[in-house]
């Protein structure tokens, strides 16, 4: 069975062979349809908060059994998707900005907008509201803040994306050591020239990037090489130049 996860913005996609499901998130409900039904599973709310649980993250692990969420009152919660009940809550010391979870799905990991990575087990015997587990911390980025995390399909690499055009590929510690952090790193990918915004692992060693300079990149993830490159901005200019500029009247702004 192969499975395939792509994750944008604070929606996942989840497509196996007798599953496909897409969740997407709206402030603080989660809500995900499945293509194998005329219609979508329940909604269930991810926080209870208010305004401060803001849905940052969504991550299916790769057999699409588990969901991770991470909302902006520091907490992260872990569904399980054949009945949506909860494997594991976190509270972290910062906000985080992204998830992912390995494979087979064993941990959790977290970012924060400190440029941290922390890691814990994607079940808990018993998650509690009142007393949420604290992640170990797994590595770090020089405190800057971290847009992206990326799992290979193997297992065995991670990307880690920040705000400071950086993508760092470490490898994946062994699932029974994983927690006591201090992952080796296996390369840095170099050459965007603004924020990192995605990252997506297209195979065990192929990496695809998306960054504010307006580029995509695709990187040999052992080595940091940079194979190759497509500039959106260039080629959204060169088809608006094919397509003619529209008319004053076409650009003018409504109810101008």
């Amino acid at each position: 069975m192969h499975h395939t996860v792509l994750l944008v913005n604070v929606a996942c996609w989840f497509c196996g062979s007798d599953s496909p499901a897409l969740t997407s998130a709206k402030h603080s409900t989660c809500r995900t349809d499945d293509a194998t039904v005329s219609s979508p599973l329940p909604e269930f709310q991810a926080s209870e908060d208010g305004p401060s649980s803001v849905i940052r993250a969504l991550a299916f692990d790769a057999s699409g059994a588990f969901l991770a969420v991470a909302t902006d009152d520091k907490l992260v919660r872990v569904y399980r998707s054949t009945d949506w009940t909860l494997s594991q809550l976190l509270k972290c010391a910062k906000r985080p900005t992204s998830v992912a979870i390995t494979s087979p799905p064993a941990h959790v990991l977290v970012g924060d907008k400190f440029g941290d990575v922390y890691v814990a087990p994607v079940e808990s015997a018993s998650p509690s509201a009142a007393a949420p587990a604290a992640p170990s911390l797994l590595l770090g980025h020089f405190s800057s803040i971290l847009s992206s995390l990326a799992l290979s399909p193997c297992g065995r690499l991670l990307a880690t994306c920040d705000r400071d055009h950086k993508i760092r590929v470490s490898r994946v510690p062994s699932a029974h050591s994983i927690e006591q952090g201090a992952p080796l790193i296996q390369s840095y990918c170099l050459g965007h020239a603004s924020y990192v915004a995605a990252a997506a692992f297209v195979s065990s060693s192929a990496l695809l990037s998306a960054a504010g300079d307006g580029t995509l990149r695709l990187w040999d993830a052992a080595t940091g090489e940079q194979l190759a490159t497509l500039d959106l901005e260039a080629l959204a200019a060169a088809k608006l130049g094919d397509a003619g500029q529209p008319t004053a009247e076409e650009g003018a702004p409504e109810g101008g």
